[in-house]
């Protein structure tokens, strides 16, 4: 529980840090340099703790690459996303992925889960709400924006049951992060391959840019090496249902540090996927 609270603190301000830099440097570019530091982090960590890589590679490394794969797909929808639209509507989403790992769980892994349809219903209403909501004055999010982050969920959600089952199988949360990170540098080289986009990193490289970069890889760092952690001793039902604090924080830190701001509609919103989520007992 304590890993995943550490976790969740950790995720909201790597959130906020996204959305902060998006408003001065390309996604691509983002993904790459902080990929990059984090895999050097994880990668010195892996051998200051003297991890058995070869051991995890052979019985965990296909499932962890997929998860990983996953994951990156997620992240890569996520930044798309963040470019475009506020940090209430990534929130929303993020709420929304409660009920896709609770009806992977009820459904497939069956998992006895109390309220599953009320809380259903109520998620879902609360979600409608959303989609229909609008401020006075602020741009309603376009279908790319919604796509995007609707993308992002679907693959995170994905993403955080299968690395539930390899790490409860017995995996290295430590190897896990660290060969996610690799992935991920390696799907944004491929991202920019596909979508003609030419890296000029070299133009970013200043003091601001690299200490931003630092630090978000050592935030994101931590938030996934506690947030695996508790993934392995527990179930993505659990994480996600305690994650529900890193959307209402995220949504808070947006109008606490961009200005935006929430309606009566939203509001209304937001209590009723959170209720829902409540409602669905394991």
């Amino acid at each position: 529980m304590t890993f995943l609270l550490v976790s969740i603190l950790l995720f909201a301000f790597n959130n906020v840090l996204w959305k902060q830099l998006l408003n001065s440097y390309p996604p691509l570019i983002l993904i790459l340099t902080r990929a990059l530091f984090t895999s050097v982090l994880g990668a010195l960590v892996l051998v200051f703790l003297r991890t058995d890589l070869l051991s995890n590679f052979l019985n965990f490394g296909m499932a962890a690459l997929f998860a990983s794969v996953l994951g990156g797909c997620g992240l890569l929808f996520m930044l798309f996303g963040l470019t475009k639209g506020s940090l209430k509507v990534f929130g929303v989403y993020s709420l929304f992925g409660t009920l896709i790992s609770c009806t992977y769980l009820y459904w497939f892994e069956n998992f006895s889960i109390e309220n599953y349809f009320l809380g259903s219903v109520s998620i879902s209403i609360g979600f409608l709400l959303f989609l229909f909501s609008r401020n006075k004055g602020e741009e309603k999010p376009g279908l790319k924006t919604h796509l995007n982050y609707l993308f992002m969920i679907l693959f995170f959600s994905a993403s955080s049951i299968v690395h539930w089952k390899n790490l409860s199988t017995g995996a290295s949360p430590l190897f896990t992060v660290a060969l996610q990170e690799m992935i991920v540098f390696a799907l944004g080289v491929l991202a920019a391959v596909l979508l003609g986009q030419k890296l000029r990193i070299t133009e970013y490289l200043n003091f601001k840019f690299i200490g931003s970069c630092t630090i978000m890889a050592f935030v994101v760092f931590g938030a996934l090496v506690f947030g695996f952690l508790g993934l392995k001793i527990t179930d993505p039902y659990l994480n996600s249902l305690l994650s529900l604090t890193v959307p209402v924080l995220t949504i808070l830190f947006g109008v606490l540090f961009f200005k935006e701001k929430l309606n009566s509609t939203l509001l209304v919103s937001l209590s009723c996927i959170s209720l829902g989520a409540f409602l669905i007992k394991v």
